[in-house]
C-alpha cells in the first residue's frame, strides 16, 4: 500500500513484555501518489459507475435484541454538503469501488470507514483518492498522502474489531470549502445520517435524522433506512460535528445499521495524521518496511 510505520511501546515487567496497540500509519511517497494521479486520469471518475462497498453484514455484532419499531426517524430526502466525497479505490480483484468519506476542518484531514482501505481478510486497497463535489461543475479530485487505521481493526476477531471501524487520510492539498467538526462526546438521541445511497445512483446526497443508542462494546445503533444501501462511511451527525459513521449491521436484525462510538483514542488517532503525516519520510519513529 505505501511506506508502513508500525510503533510498539513495550512495558518491561520483570520477564514479562506487554505490547501496547499502535495504530497502522501508512504514507504515500511522492512517485506512488504521482503514480495514482496518473491512473485516475484514464479512468475519469466523472463518467465511472462506481460501487459503493455497502454496510458489511457482521453476525454476533448486536449484543441485545433491539426493536426498530422504537426509532424515530424522517424518511430520506435529496440533501448534500460540501464535505462529504466520494473516496473512489481499487480492490484487490481489480475493480473500482467507492466509500463515503467526509472532510474534517480545513487542512485536509478525511474520516472514512477503515475496511474501504484494507478488510478484514487483510486485502488492500490501492490507487485511494478523494473526490469532492462528485459530478458537478466544482468537482475536484484530491490525492492521498497518508492513511491511518486503527491496529485494533485487523488484530481483534470479529464482531469486536468493528468498534474501530474508522480511518483518517490526509490529502495532498487543503480542501477549497472547509470540512465538519468530529468528537468522541457522548451521542445525542438524534443524528443526522448524510451521505450517499445506492438506491438513487453512486453520485447522489441524501439525508435522514434517526434516533440513535448506545450499546455496550462501544457501538451506536440506528434505524435502517435506505442510507443503509449506500456506501459505508456515510457520517452520523449532528450540529455539522460527525459523531459517528455507517459501518456494519447484525443480520438477525437488519433494521438496524451500527456504527463506531468514537473515543479518546479516535481523537488521538485524527491527531497523528495532522502530525505525522507531513513529516517526510523516514523521520516517523518505529519499523520501516516498503510493502
Amino acid at each position: 500500500m505505501g511506506v508502513r510505520y508500525i510503533s510498539l511501546a513495550v512495558l518491561a515487567l520483570g520477564c514479562s513484555l506487554a505490547t501496547a496497540a499502535e495504530p497502522v500509519l501508512v504514507r504515500f511517497d511522492e512517485q506512488q501518489v504521482l503514480k495514482t494521479s496518473l491512473n485516475w486520469l484514464d479512468r475519469r471518475p466523472d463518467a465511472l459507475t462506481l460501487p459503493p462497498r455497502v454496510a458489511a453484514p457482521v453476525p454476533g455484532s448486536l449484543p441485545i435484541e433491539l426493536d426498530p419499531t422504537g426509532f424515530e426517524h424522517t424518511p430520506p430526502s435529496r440533501q448534500g454538503h460540501s464535505a462529504i466525497g466520494k473516496l473512489l479505490f481499487v480492490n484487490a480483484a481489480g475493480s473500482t469501488e467507492s466509500c463515503a468519506a467526509t472532510l474534517l476542518g480545513r487542512d485536509g484531514v478525511v474520516l472514512t470507514a477503515a475496511n474501504c482501505l484494507i478488510d478484514r481478510e487483510g486485502n488492500e486497497s490501492a490507487d485511494i483518492v478523494f473526490v469532492s463535489l462528485l459530478g458537478t461543475a466544482a468537482q475536484k479530485l484530491y490525492s492521498v498522502v497518508c492513511l491511518a487505521y486503527p491496529e485494533e481493526w485487523r488484530a481483534l476477531p470479529s464482531p469486536q474489531a468493528w468498534r474501530f471501524n474508522y480511518a483518517f487520510l490526509k490529502l495532498r492539498s487543503a480542501y477549497t470549502f472547509g470540512g465538519l467538526g468530529v468528537t468522541n462526546a457522548l451521542p445525542p438521541k438524534k443524528l443526522e445520517r448524510m451521505g450517499f445511497s445506492g438506491a438513487l445512483g453512486d453520485r447522489t446526497q441524501m439525508g435522514s435524522e434517526s434516533s440513535v443508542v448506545r450499546l455496550r462494546g462501544g457501538v451506536l445503533a440506528s434505524r435502517n433506512d435506505t442510507l443503509v444501501a449506500g456506501s459505508s462511511g456515510n457520517p452520523w451527525m449532528r450540529h455539522q460535528v460527525v459523531q459517528s459513521l455507517s459501518s456494519h449491521y447484525d443480520p438477525a436484525q437488519p433494521e438496524i445499521i451500527l456504527g463506531p462510538q468514537f473515543s479518546g483514542a479516535t481523537m488521538d488517532l485524527m491527531n497523528t495524521v495532522r502530525e505525522r503525516c507531513d513529516a517526510p519520510t523516514g523521520s516517523a519513529a518505529g519499523t520501516e518496511a516498503e510493502d
